[in-house]
């Protein structure tokens, strides 16, 4: 079983408890202006002016995490004690102590490890899976996009497709006034099928209005 004082997690304990309480400090200024991340950044100002703080990414990840909090304040209220050793036959004075308390202490200790060591884990995962989920948002707006692209240009194509079928059928219309035989026809329809491929000719360019009014 390992030593607690060697742990990662009670290294990480040891820099973000002082933290902790400068922190408060700064909240008890409540000073104006500034915001939740202006009163990290004086914390850890104050704390940088001893030396470098190096577990920044660690409080953000745990400084509102419950478990967090009630580990540092056992760890800071917990008064140094020394142990008396009572002394007689079965423990002489001079003898060493014995390590019975700190091998019943080591699997709480271990506990508590592993519990800080799960929250960063859990931490950690929900990054990944906001990440993911991210991703997954950029890549359906991206296919979105490009469906809607697609479909502006079936209708820009549609349009045009409808546009030559209208002009097909005008020509097939035109065709048919063009070629009509203008004596076999009444005066009146002649007048009617003679002015109407008089229109036909000014608007396909073969004729301008000034040569029909000439002729």
């Amino acid at each position: 079983m390992s030593d607690w004082s060697r742990t990662p997690a009670a290294a990480i304990s040891a820099s973000l408890a002082p933290l902790l309480q400068l922190e408060s400090k700064v909240d008890r200024r409540n000073e104006n202006g500034k915001n939740e991340q202006d009163r990290i950044d004086d914390a850890v100002k104050m704390y940088e002016e001893k030396e470098a703080f190096q577990f920044l990414h660690c409080w953000k990840m745990l400084r509102n995490e419950p478990k967090w909090n009630d580990k540092v304040l056992e760890l800071n209220n917990t008064p140094t004690r020394k142990t008396q050793q009572p002394q007689g036959p079965c423990n002489p004075i001079g003898t060493q102590p014995s390590n019975e308390n700190a091998t019943i202490a080591r699997p709480e200790e271990e506990k508590q490890e592993q519990q800080m060591q799960e929250i960063l884990t859990l931490k950690g995962n929900k990054m990944r899976l906001i990440e993911k989920m991210f991703d997954l948002q950029k890549h359906e707006m991206e296919v979105r996009s490009k469906l809607k692209e697609e479909q502006l240009s079936l209708t820009k194509q549609d349009i045009e497709a409808r546009a030559k079928q209208s002009e097909a059928q005008l020509l097939t219309t035109e065709l048919g006034i063009m070629g009509a035989d203008l004596d076999k026809l009444s005066p009146s329809v002649r007048a009617y099928y003679s002015a109407m491929q008089q229109q036909i000719m000014e608007r396909r360019g073969i004729i301008t209005p000034h040569d029909s009014n000439g002729a």
